[in-house]
């Protein structure tokens, strides 16, 4: 039997904001508040988050690609094995996060702050 997104999720502790699994793909969510919430396997594929806040966030899994994310905050955020691919990634801040198994191809970076603190040009 195949595994779901559902079913990924079904082992996530209930929490305030628990956006595991939601499709925001293509939605304009610029400026909007994530910090802290669980968005494992979510869709934010070409989606506008611009200024939006991931601080602290469980992004596992998600998918990013093409989405723009402009001065967003990543802060400790968890992105391990997201999709970042052909994302705008102009002045975003990953500084404390995991981005261990995820890809970054074709992804835009200007003045990216990257976990380690290094400014990617």
């Amino acid at each position: 039997m195949p595994v779901t997104t559902l079913d990924r999720c079904a082992d996530q502790i209930q929490t305030y904001r628990n956006y595991c699994g939601q499709d925001f793909s293509g939605l304009q969510l610029d400026g909007a508040d994530f910090s802290f919430a669980n968005l494992r396997f979510a869709n934010f594929r070409g989606a506008n988050l611009a200024y939006a806040n991931f601080r602290g966030a469980n992004l596992h899994g998600a998918d990013l690609t093409a989405a723009i994310l402009a001065e967003a905050y990543f802060i400790y955020a968890d992105l391990s094995n997201a999709s970042l691919n052909g994302a705008n990634l102009i002045e975003t801040n990953f500084k404390g996060a995991n981005l261990m198994g995820a890809d970054l191809d074709d992804a835009e970076f200007d003045r990216t702050v990257m976990p380690n603190g290094e400014i990617r040009p």
